[in-house]
């Protein structure tokens, strides 16, 4: 993103949220005190650094973890409120394909879809695809095709091939043809940062 511009970066793992430990942030609230009504969402947002600031949620907590359309929908209700506040607000779902993860998927303007080289990675984002689709007509909702981010590759040529491969496959089988916005490099400064939490890009 631009300098300038306001980031809400938003754990949407609400079981499992970690993004607290990457960001080395130990905010007092988060997603869980506000549907607890224990806070309001703006108390519960941590400002990290350069516009950046971190919604962040609970790790561990059984009941937060399983599925529940009337939380999303206080949530949805929470960042609709925010918008004024921020350029972009960039949530970070938990893996897999629960009700959860495809709603908040669903309901976003844009859906990045992240893979590594690994057959199973690739797999598991073709199955995103393919779960996002149906969703999408179970709930008569026009939900966007997922662009691709390809992690951990050697260079562009890796990227663009796995991505070529994956787009064909959604065409075929969904009508739908993910783009490849970008890629990153394996890179040992990366896994620094996550083990020093703190950003790659200071």
């Amino acid at each position: 993103w631009e300098v300038g511009i306001a980031v809400l970066i938003v754990d949407l793992d609400l079981g499992l949220a970690n993004l607290n430990v990457l960001a080395k942030a130990n905010p007092a609230k988060n997603l869980e005190d506000y549907l607890y009504s224990q806070a309001s969402l703006r108390e519960c947002i941590n400002p990290l650094s350069d516009g950046v600031s971190l919604l962040g949620g609970s790790s561990g907590s059984g009941e937060m973890g399983r599925p529940d359309s009337a939380r999303r929908g206080k949530i949805f209700d929470g960042l609709a409120s925010l918008q004024g506040d921020f350029d972009l607000i960039l949530g970070d779902s938990s893996a897999g394909i629960g009700p959860d993860v495809l709603a908040f998927a669903a309901a976003a303007d844009c859906v990045l879809a992240v893979a590594t080289p690994e057959p199973a990675s690739i797999t598991d984002v073709y199955g995103i695809l393919k779960a996002l689709d149906s969703w999408g007509r179970e709930h008569g909702l026009e939900v966007p095709t997922p662009s691709l981010v390809m992690n951990r590759v050697s260079g562009s040529a890796e990227a663009e091939g796995l991505a070529i491969r994956l787009s064909k496959v959604a065409k075929r089988f969904l009508s739908r043809k993910p783009r490849l916005v970008g890629w990153i490099p394996e890179s040992r400064t990366v896994r620094m940062s996550a083990l020093k939490q703190r950003p790659f890009v200071l």
